[in-house]
């Protein structure tokens, strides 16, 4: 009797096999499938036709529950029969990319991405590998494993939307933005920082040196990297650095900037975010001149009243003493006195004009006369070796001007001329007009549109550097040698020039011409002519005079003068004093002389007070200007006698005879 065979039943094994097969199918994480093509596709075809026939024929004839959930279902059976077409989204353009490296590969592809669509309707992409099987030159069927990466793609995508919206950030950001390696190199840039040094595009800056090409002194750019810690970097913030524009101009930027570091804490790069504050610090450098200018101007006319007050009384005191002295040299003593107080009294005009507490007449003027008029006083200053060219035009040209401030401004000028060229040149002087438009006050950074009338004076001198040209209207700024000059005749004349409500502008450079060119309003009037004097100063009178004075020297010191010349002086300390005396002999006065700030009463006030009594004498007001007496002849008319301190003997006695000699006012 024979034993049972071995050998296992061959359909037990293929039941088995089937069984492990099916199980490994539904417990497998990724998705298994298999499309049947109802109808085989011929391998000849054109690959698009052959994609035509997957879309229509390909029917899912297997797959398992985790394919089916990653379509929204539960179960693998409620997929089958699904149409390969309405699965794969045909306008998506990578659906029909792939398929066609699928007919191209021979049919085997691994790592291609689907974009689908479930029953449901959701969009969902996934990552296939699969092949085909092929019999007799036909595609009959394709299987496959997939994973759905549509959690993947939406991080991608998020990413790529914040790095897209990251990089228009960057570059439509109106500060520079920049990434340097530790050794300078530009690897990153936006546009607006290639603007702000003067390049076409951002690209135009990657590979450059920002030691080099990108800081104005390279040991800047050193001194900073030298000071950061590897064990502990830090942004340092809103740092002021001078740069440089692509043309080599200079540009002034305001940088914060960090560290980059690895995972080790290596320093790798440094990024940092640039705004240019050129103009905000060409603005704040103008604010401070300007504030210093005023500082000094508040000082100088603060000094200026009793200063002059003392110089009036040494220039007096001087010219009373002269004719008791018979020694000559006690007299020549007295010239150095008097000489110190002229010069001081020089100095303090120039303070006063620089300030624009000078008091200026302000009249149509014709700048040629002008000109004209100065030449020989000019001419007397500048060497032979000197040539002065006169470039008038044919017919006048007239500003609203006061003539002896502009023939301060024009002497001021050529002895600066002068100096400039110690071995003789060309001093050019030029009267015109000039249009400016909004694009040339724009670019100059001053002025209204309209005419000017222009006044240019020109030097074939040394010229001068850019640093010496921003200190140029600075008080007590010279480039002369110590004892050579006061630092007062460019600030005099910038003073002067604003008074008259006009404009300067300086042009120079080392070894070049320079050119001064001085804007004054244009008016359309006919020019005034000067009224010369008639007055003899010698000539003294019986008159009665009163003089309103607080400074008790001066007081006397006028007094005096008056008295030797043959008038009657009536003197009072302050303008309460003055208007009492007035009042109580109204008939006997026949001028006052008064000064414009007094304690209590001032000059105005007893100006006003004289003028309500009928037939009031002439008032000649004398003053050293300070914001008070800016404020007292505030209150008083333009065409009022003025007599500016300090004043000399002959000037005091010339301004009385001609307001006592002039008709009376009917």
């Amino acid at each position: 009797m024979g034993t049972p065979s071995s050998h296992p039943d061959p359909a037990e094994q293929l039941r088995l096999s089937e069984e492990r097969y099916r199980a490994f199918v539904q417990n497998s994480s990724e998705g298994i499938w298999c499309v049947e093509f109802q109808r085989p596709i011929p391998t000849d075809l054109p690959p698009d036709e052959q994609i035509d026939r997957v879309y229509a024929d390909g029917l899912l004839a297997e797959c398992n529950d985790a394919m089916a959930r990653m379509y929204g279902l539960t179960s693998g059976t409620e997929l089958l029969g699904a149409r390969a077409g309405d699965l794969l989204i045909r306008t998506d353009p990578r659906n029909l990319d792939f398929l066609r490296a699928f007919v191209r590969s021979g049919y085997r592809l691994i790592d291609a991405e689907s974009h689908e669509r479930t029953p449901a309707g959701e969009e969902r992409y996934f990552l296939n590998n699969f092949v085909g099987v092929v019999e007799d030159g036909r595609l009959l069927r394709a299987w496959g494993t997939q994973r759905d990466v549509t959690a993947r793609k939406q991080v991608e995508a998020a990413l790529r939307e914040a790095e897209a919206n990251q990089r228009a950030l960057i570059e439509n950001a109106v500060f520079g933005i920049y990434r340097s390696d530790t050794d300078g190199t530009v690897r990153m840039a936006n546009q607006a920082l290639a603007g702000m040094l003067g390049y076409d595009a951002a690209d135009d800056l990657l590979g450059k040196d920002m030691g080099r090409d990108v800081y104005f002194s390279p040991a800047d750019r050193e001194r900073l990297v030298a000071a950061v810690d590897p064990r502990e970097p830090r942004t340092y913030s809103n740092v002021d650095l001078a740069w440089r524009r692509r043309d080599g101009s200079p540009i002034t930027v305001r940088v914060s900037a960090r560290p980059v570091v690895d995972a080790s804490g290596k320093v790798i790069a440094f990024e940092g975010i640039v705004e240019d504050v050129t103009d905000v610090r060409a603005q704040e450098h103008s604010r401070s001149q300007a504030q210093k200018m005023q500082a000094v101007g508040q000082l100088a006319g603060g000094i200026a009243h009793d200063f002059n007050n003392l110089l009036s009384t040494i220039v007096a005191a001087a010219e009373l003493l002269r004719p008791a002295l018979t020694d000559a040299e006690a007299r020549e003593d007295l010239d150095l006195i008097a000489k110190a107080a002229v010069r001081g009294a020089d100095l303090t005009r120039k303070l006063l004009a620089f300030s624009r507490r000078q008091r200026l007449q302000l009249e149509p003027r014709d700048l040629v006369r002008l000109v004209e008029d100065v030449h020989p006083t000019i001419r007397r200053l500048l060497p032979e070796s000197v040539v002065i060219h006169l470039d008038m035009p044919a017919r006048g040209v007239v500003a609203q001007a006061d003539a002896a401030a502009i023939e301060q401004i024009v002497i001021n000028l050529a002895t600066n001329a002068r100096d400039a060229m110690p071995d003789g040149g060309t001093l050019t002087i030029s009267v015109g007009t000039m249009a400016l438009d909004r694009a040339r006050c724009d670019e100059l950074g001053w002025g209204e549109p309209g005419t000017y009338a222009v006044l240019t004076m020109g030097d074939t001198g040394a010229g001068m550097d850019e640093e010496t040209r921003q200190h140029l209207f600075e008080p007590f700024f010279t480039t002369k040698p110590v004892g050579s000059g006061t630092g007062l005749g460019m600030p005099m004349v910038y003073g002067l020039v604003k008074q008259h409500n006009g404009f300067i502008q300086v042009d120079s450079e080392p070894g070049r011409t320079t050119t001064v060119t001085i804007y004054l309003p244009l008016v359309t009037e006919s020019p005034r002519a000067a009224t010369p004097r008639r007055s003899d100063p010698k000539r003294g009178g019986r008159e009665t005079i009163l003089v309103a004075e607080d400074e008790e020297s001066l007081r006397r010191a006028t007094r005096r003068i008056l008295e030797r010349q043959g008038y009657t002086v009536l003197v009072a300390a302050d303008g309460q004093e003055a208007l009492d005396i007035f009042r109580a002999r109204r008939a006997d006065i026949a001028l006052i002389v008064s000064d414009v700030v007094m304690p209590g009463l001032g000059g105005a006030q007893l100006w006003k007070a004289v003028q309500k009594e009928p037939a009031p004498p002439p008032v000649l007001f004398t003053s050293g200007y300070t914001d008070r007496d800016s404020l007292g002849a505030a209150a008083l008319p333009p065409d009022v006698p003025f007599l500016p301190k300090p004043w000399t003997i002959p000037e005091l006695l010339s301004r009385i005879r001609e307001l006592l000699d002039a008709p009376a006012a009917s």
